[in-house]
């Protein structure tokens, strides 16, 4: 009997010691999203999937480290004042309201990979490649999931039958097929691509038929104007050797800011997008120097939204919106990379990167 009681107690040892750590578990890739998988039509094989997951790990990281740098700011840690300062133009002198505005960027990222975030009408898909949509004509019948397309009503010698409705003409797709111009409306150059998946369409520039992963440059997108949203990571993601295979794989004091920057930078670039929107995450620049020098006048309203040619306003960049450089610079996903890489590097390694150069070794 005392040996049965014993072992009663070590089993609840055993379990009261188990049941936190699997209730503190970090939400899986499969859990955050709906994951494609396979090897066609935008699927993601095994190797992928693993990668994704440790790409998710990492970005954890990278939050974390976004939301510590503003928590250790606030109890008036130097290294952290200075990252805030250097990457966002957050001084000390800020008031508690902008720094906890500005702050959200980072906590509903952070809350979005703990799923106590929701974003976008369900658990977002994640896609491998760009094959998981079918380019499509204007002109191309309005398609429903299953095969089937849209109609409406038309009047055929008094009598009204249903015909086929063109994707230009569905009521659904009026903001993306047409815009106005001089007082008129005309065709945009959006052009319609179908995912199945999804059994809805996304309006993006032509890419040919060749897909958006064609391009050299493309490693990854993501969309909100289905719901729920997408990301798709391009191959190249996956193999690009400018970036670190891993988050501080890299010295700091041999590498600047960009060349310490892990793969899965790109995952956390993008899971900004996702969560806030593209609309509210311009892509302003990718390079330090361009956002560096953008906050030395933070108040300014640049007449184009990219801040490496700020005077551009052609190809759908003017400043609409009438943003100011501080307001670009820290909506912009790629500088919450820097931040937080940056401050990564503090934490586990000690380092910060003065004006986005080689890592110098922290001084507190």
């Amino acid at each position: 009997m005392a040996g049965q009681k014993g072992s009663l107690i070590w089993a609840l040892a055993l379990w009261c010691f188990f049941i936190p750590s699997i209730l503190a578990a970090d939400p899986t890739l499969q859990t955050l999203f709906h994951v494609k998988s396979g090897s066609t039509t935008g699927g993601c094989t095994d190797k992928k999937l693993s990668t994704l997951a440790t790409w998710l790990t990492e970005s954890r990281e990278l939050a974390k480290a976004g939301v510590q740098a503003f928590d250790d700011a606030a109890k008036g840690n130097k290294d952290a004042e200075h990252a805030l300062s250097q990457f966002l133009g957050i001084d000390s002198k800020a008031s508690a309201e902008d720094r906890k505005d500005v702050k959200e960027l980072v906590d509903q990222v952070a809350a979005f990979y703990a799923n106590t975030y929701k974003v976008n009408d369900g658990p977002p898909w994640m896609f491998c490649g760009s094959s998981w949509v079918t380019q499509r004509k204007r002109t191309d019948y309005s398609e429903i999931k299953g095969g089937q397309y849209k109609h409406e009503q038309e009047n055929c010698d008094g009598e009204l039958i249903l015909v086929p409705l063109e994707i230009q003409d569905d009521p659904a797709y009026k903001d993306y097929m047409y815009e106005e111009e001089n007082g008129k409306e005309v065709a945009t150059s959006l052009v319609p691509y179908w995912s199945e998946d999804l059994g809805q369409y996304t309006f993006e520039p032509d890419y040919k038929g060749k897909g958006y992963c064609a391009a050299a440059k493309s490693l990854a997108g993501t969309q909100v104007q289905t719901k729920p949203g997408t990301i798709l990571m391009c191959p190249s993601a996956f193999t690009n050797t400018e970036n670190a295979a891993t988050l501080g794989s890299r010295a700091a004091n041999t590498n600047t800011l960009q060349q310490v920057l892990p793969r899965s930078s790109t995952f956390f670039h993008e899971t900004f997008h996702l969560v806030h929107g593209t609309a509210d995450t311009l892509d302003a620049s990718y390079a330090i120097a361009s956002l560096l020098t953008a906050l030395k006048t933070p108040d300014e309203v640049p007449a184009g939204t990219n801040l490496d040619e700020p005077t551009k306003t052609d190809d759908g960049l003017k400043n609409v919106d009438k943003m100011t450089n501080a307001e670009l610079v820290r909506s912009n996903p790629e500088t919450w990379v820097y931040l937080c890489v940056s401050y990564w590097y503090t934490l586990n390694k000690g380092y910060y990167f003065p004006d986005g150069g080689k890592g110098a070794k922290v001084t507190t």
